[in-house]
C-alpha cells in the first residue's frame, strides 16, 4: 500500500510488516518503543502503531514466505538501516509515479533471494510436501471438552 501520510494506533498484523517512509524517516512505536527510520520492520503479531507525516510504502509480508524470511532482522521490530537494502526505498518511490507489477514483483524476489533455503524432512517424506501432526475430530475421543485427538502419524502427500 502507498499513502500520501499514515497516522494510525497501535494495532497488531498477521502478517510481519516492512514500513518505508518514501521521502523522510517514520516514527513507528513496536511494542510499546518507539523507532525513527526511513526503513522498519515489525513482526507478526507485534503491536505498532505509525506516523508519517510524508509518502509511505506499507508492505505485509506472510511470515511463511521467503520475502519475510530473507530480511536480516530478529526479534520483535526495530530500524533497518538502507544499506542492508540499497535502492529498495527508491524503487518503492518510484510506484507512485509508475505503477508497474513487474517492479512490485521484482522488489518481492529480490527479498525472497535472500531467504535461507528451509530444513526438508529426511526419510519417507524427503522430496515432497510434508504435513504434520494430523489432528482429526472424531467420537469417543478421550478429550471430552474438544473432541479433537492428534493423530500419531505424519503425512507425505
Amino acid at each position: 500500500m502507498l499513502a500520501s501520510a499514515l497516522r494510525n494506533r497501535p494495532h497488531r498484523h498477521v502478517a510481519a510488516s516492512l514500513l518505508v517512509g518514501l521521502e523522510e524517516p517514520l516514527r513507528v512505536q513496536i511494542a510499546g518503543h518507539w523507532v525513527r527510520s526511513a526503513m522498519v520492520w515489525v513482526a507478526p503479531d507485534v503491536e505498532q502503531a505509525l506516523e508519517s507525516p510524508g509518502p509511505v510504502a506499507v508492505l505485509h509480508l506472510d511470515p511463511d514466505d521467503g520475502a519475510w524470511r530473507g530480511l536480516p532482522v530478529q526479534g520483535p521490530g526495530g530500524a533497518l538501516p538502507e544499506s542492508r537494502l540499497p535502492g529498495f526505498r527508491e524503487a518503492l518511490a518510484g510506484l507512485a509515479t509508475r505503477p508497474e507489477i513487474g517492479t512490485v514483483r521484482g522488489l518481492r524476489e529480490r527479498l525472497r533471494a535472500a531467504a535461507p533455503p528451509l530444513a526438508r524432512p529426511a526419510g519417507p517424506c524427503a522430496g515432497k510436501i510434508w504435513t504434520a501432526p494430523v489432528w482429526r475430530r472424531r467420537p469417543g475421543c478421550p478429550n471430552p471438552v474438544s473432541g479433537i485427538c492428534s493423530g500419531s502419524r505424519s503425512v507425505c502427500l
